[in-house]
């Protein structure tokens, strides 16, 4: 079974007003041994407390502490006008673990959709594949709260530090308090 994001909100229609959720389904089919492929965790941040410019700009200087080896940064513009319509940063690697950053509110004006009373809306997605999937799948089944689960995951394997700290160890550093 592989629901992705319209698929997702056809489960979200069908679970309003039932005792269903996505712990349920996850626990429900945690309990029959379902390998896991994929789970995304994702967290909207509607305060500008973290941009993707900022993450970008801090992974190009040196100054994001994490096991992955690459940063992918996207854009896409109107051709015609120049105008930025969406902007990506990718931490990590398909397939095992990856921490994705992006213009939410971008993405949706640009698809025209209105997003009322909101100034700015960034989404940070923590994407687990295979293993790493099957054990956010057991903490969901164990009724872990999803935050303690991402912000536990996001902390401990994606760290910004502060640039003007006087440790020439970057991973000495303070963090940086998005």
């Amino acid at each position: 079974m592989e629901l992705k994001g319209q698929g997702c909100r056809q489960y979200e229609e069908f679970m309003a007003g039932n005792a269903s959720n996505w712990v349920a389904l996850v626990t429900r089919l945690y309990r029959y041994q379902v390998n896991f492929t994929r789970i995304d965790i994702a967290n909207d941040i509607y305060d500008n407390a973290l941009s993707v410019q900022t993450l970008y700009a801090y992974c190009k200087r040196g100054l994001c502490i994490t096991r992955a080896q690459h940063v992918e940064y996207h854009e896409r513009s109107i051709l015609e006008t120049g105008e930025r319509i969406g902007e990506t940063v990718t931490i990590g690697a398909r397939g095992s673990q990856q921490w994705c950053v992006y213009n939410k509110l971008m993405e949706q004006t640009a698809k025209g959709k209105i997003v009322d009373k909101t100034s700015a809306w960034v989404r940070a997605e923590l994407r687990c594949w295979q293993s790493k999937a099957n054990i956010i799948a057991q903490q969901i089944a164990l009724k872990r709260p999803l935050t303690a689960i991402y912000f536990e995951a996001v902390n401990g394997h994606y760290r910004s530090v502060r640039p003007n700290d006087k440790d020439l160890n970057k991973r000495r550093r303070p963090p940086v308090k998005w």
